[in-house]
């Protein structure tokens, strides 16, 4: 994640910007609900009217014309429309071959309504939600019943007129009750949204980066070395104690370092540092040279480990350190370990000559390889041990070392 993908903000002003970004795309999603539950309403709404005007025009068209399309039988049909339902509005069409001046009443929309439905005989209706009405037409065909009324001038099955209707929609009466269920529904779709999208910000620019920086906090140990992964944050606050934490990680390893230079035994053993013992060694020749002493070298090498309770969990460290013990428990606070290589040790032993160190050999080798030893420590170690006696086996330290590591093999 590179500093020029995000751009750190101040919280509040972050905190702003995302709340008006969730609001907006929070009021469209529920701006978007709620049409579609008064679409699905105003649907069912709408085939009622539709079919319950289909039933009506049957019916009244039945009931009075039944004895012929005579001009009392219209007019008692429009009157029974206009009491029955006065909200209403119709308009009864004879067929182009019968009669042309009612039509020319009519509106250019009502006009081409009626050609549509006299042309495919079927009827249509069309819906205006913006101004809330139902427009549609009902065709009318001579029956058996109406040809006694009109014997030679109508044939059965023929187009007779449209019934033509104008109504509003009753889904345009909305009740309080339906008002107050699309608020409901408006407000549940808003706060359900809102919600969602407040906990994403949360969790990204808030949670996941504090979770990430206390986890690598978990993961710094004195013991190895010191990394702080740096990331920038949106949060401007957040990005700051991320920045302070590598400064002060980079100052601290510096100190560290500088402090390992001087440092004289290493953590896990106690032993003498490696970069420490061609000085010791050559110190300790150059003094057994001068006072005419002899020193011994015992070189240890610790191929494995067992742990024998394994309920323990013991790390490395901690067998390590218990192994450390166990040597010291057999050398004076004259002689000298140091840790050469992750599993090669090494024992100057000042003024031990050749006999004492065969003996501190077998020693060191019965020790480790003691079962009450293990049994105690609960853990078995696999080692091997060579030495070296100045001036018997050698007078310069890369002679001395190699014999130790000879005697060690066999």
């Amino acid at each position: 994640m590179s500093n020029s993908v995000i751009k750190p903000r101040a919280f509040g002003n972050l905190l702003l910007i995302k709340l008006a970004l969730i609001s907006f795309a929070s009021i469209f999603v529920a701006i978007a609900v709620t049409g579609a539950t008064v679409f699905a309403i105003m649907g069912t709404v709408v085939k009622n009217d539709i079919k319950q005007i289909q039933w009506l025009s049957a019916k009244e068209i039945d009931d009075h014309l039944a004895t012929g399309w005579t001009p009392t039988n219209v007019a008692a049909l429009f009157h029974h429309l206009n009491v029955a339902y006065p909200e209403h509005n119709f308009a009864l069409i004879k067929s182009p071959t019968r009669d042309q001046n009612e039509r020319e009443k009519l509106s250019s929309n009502m006009k081409n309504l009626l050609n549509q439905i006299e042309t495919q005989q079927t009827h249509l209706t069309e819906i205006s939600l913006m101004k809330g009405s139902i427009v549609g037409g009902t065709p009318i065909f001579f029956e058996s019943k109406c040809l006694k009324c009109h014997q030679g001038t109508a044939k059965l099955g023929e187009y007779a007129g449209t019934l033509l209707f104008n109504t509003p929609m009753s889904g345009y009466k909305i009740s309080l009750g339906t008002g107050i269920l699309f608020m409901v529904v408006f407000l549940l779709s808003f706060l359900l949204l809102a919600s969602l999208l407040l906990k994403h910000f949360l969790e990204n620019t808030i949670t996941q980066p504090l979770k990430l920086i206390s986890n690598q906090l978990g993961t710094i140990r004195l013991d190895e070395q010191l990394e702080w992964q740096r990331n920038p944050h949106a949060i401007l606050e957040i990005d700051d104690i991320d920045a302070a934490i590598h400064t002060n990680i980079a100052q601290f390893k510096n100190i560290y370092d500088k402090l390992d230079a001087v440092q004289v035994t290493e953590h896990e053993t106690g032993f003498f540092l490696a970069n420490h013992f061609n000085e010791a060694l050559k110190f300790e020749i150059y003094r057994c040279q001068r006072y005419q002493h002899q020193f011994s070298l015992i070189t240890i090498k610790l191929h494995s480990i067992e742990d024998l309770d394994k309920t323990q969990n013991r790390t490395m460290q901690q067998k390590l350190l218990t192994f450390s013990q166990l040597v010291r428990e057999h050398i004076r606070n004259s002689d000298m370990p140091f840790r050469i290589s992750e599993n090669l040790f090494v024992l100057l032993a000042p003024e031990m000559d050749e006999a004492t160190v065969v003996e501190f050999h077998k020693k060191l080798i019965n020790r480790f390889c003691d079962p009450d030893c293990q049994n105690d420590v609960k853990l078995a170690y696999n080692i091997t041990v060579g030495y070296a006696t100045y001036p018997d086996d050698a007078i310069e330290s890369k002679g001395l070392t190699r014999a130790a590591l000879e005697r060690m093999g066999k």
